[in-house]
């Protein structure tokens, strides 16, 4: 089953078992469990962040993601990328996939609009300058259409 801070409402979502992350990839051993997300090229889908609640209060939010992160593909794959950084009073500035990537203000989501294969990645959220996300989203975006079973037509 999907993790709550994944919006299966926007896009399907088909949970992937999960495996032991490579601390070369996503940093340091002390990283949590990560998640791992299917959805289908052209959807619109929203991830949500790991750790916050209703009660949260947040100063800064900052989402990262390492992998191809809708970049080229003549990029290493293990490139951290900063797609935005949230600021209280200060607003929101988006870094990376401008006219497709954005963020909820009220559940600090991170929105593609829509998700496109060169997506893909391992997406983390920092809630007030943490030093380690609550969990690792491993986003894998299919080009072809889902369907039942998790099988796909390319």
């Amino acid at each position: 089953m999907p993790r709550s801070w994944i919006s299966r409402s926007l896009a399907t979502v088909i949970p992937v078992p999960k495996y032991p992350h490579s601390s070369s990839l996503l940093g340091p051993a002390s990283i949590p469990l990560i998640d791992d997300v299917l959805v289908e090229s052209g959807t619109n889908m929203s991830l949500g962040c790991p750790g916050m609640t209703q009660n949260t209060f947040v100063v800064h939010i900052e989402w990262t993601c390492t992998g191809r992160c809708g970049s080229p593909s003549n990029l290493p794959s293990d490139t951290t990328h900063t797609l935005l950084k949230y600021v209280k009073d200060q607003g929101t500035s988006v870094f990376k996939n401008k006219d497709r990537v954005r963020l909820d203000q009220g559940l600090f989501s991170l929105e593609f609009d829509p998700v496109s294969s060169l997506d893909r990645g391992s997406y983390s959220c920092l809630i007030n300058n943490r030093p380690n996300p609550d969990a690792v989203i491993r986003l894998n975006v299919l080009a072809g259409k889902v369907i039942h079973g998790g099988r796909y037509l390319v």
